[in-house]
C-alpha cells in the first residue's frame, strides 16, 4: 500500500447468527436505537473512514451500498 501511496485497513468480522437475530429483534422492539452519525454513499467511503480517525462524530457511520 505504501508503495503506491495509500494506505491500507484491515479488520476481521465473525459472523455470530445467534447475536445477529437478538440485535435485530432487539431493533424491531424498539429496545435498541442505533444511533446514526452518517450514511454515505459507496463512492464516499474514504470520507467515512477519516471521519472514523478524527474522533469528531456522533455514532455510526453507515455505507449505503446499493438500494
Amino acid at each position: 500500500a505504501a508503495r503506491h501511496g495509500v494506505r491500507g485497513v484491515f479488520f476481521v468480522v465473525e459472523p455470530d447468527r445467534d447475536a445477529l437475530r437478538s440485535i435485530a429483534e432487539l431493533v424491531d422492539n424498539g429496545r435498541l436505537r442505533p444511533v446514526l452519525d452518517r450514511v454515505l454513499p459507496l463512492t464516499e467511503t474514504r470520507s467515512g473512514y477519516e471521519a472514523l480517525e478524527t474522533g469528531k462524530r456522533r455514532g455510526k457511520i453507515v455505507i449505503h451500498v446499493a438500494d
